[in-house]
């Protein structure tokens, strides 16, 4: 469901990759994968419709969730999507915090090797 939500995102259906996601989420499923992928579709959705306000919450909440568990490469998935966003609503300051979090991942990244 979750990969036809993102085909419907890329032909610009908004409303039924809306629905779709609205249902997705009624399933109420505790897992962590799915919870995550339901995120980061809403936010590209949000995204796509150049909501970027609701799209760097989504991102957030996805970001929060990958730290809980540790999941690095979820964690700069949405950094960078943050960014982005928030490059795209011209607030540069909030765009370098993020990406100085992502120093902060590479150094300890490479400090485990």
């Amino acid at each position: 469901l979750i990969e036809l939500c993102d085909s419907l995102i890329k032909k610009r259906k908004f409303t039924t990759a809306f629905k779709l996601i609205s249902y997705i989420e009624s399933l109420d499923d505790e897992s962590y994968k799915i919870k995550t992928e339901i995120l980061l579709t809403g936010a590209k959705l949000f995204k796509a419709q150049s909501d970027y306000e609701n799209a760097i919450l989504a991102y957030e909440e996805c970001y929060y969730l990958a730290n809980l568990n540790e999941d690095y490469r979820l964690k700069i998935k949405c950094i960078v999507s943050i960014s982005s966003c928030c490059l795209e609503l011209s607030d540069l300051h909030k765009a370098i915090v993020y990406y100085h979090k992502l120093i902060d991942i590479e150094s300890f990244l490479l400090s485990e090797i």
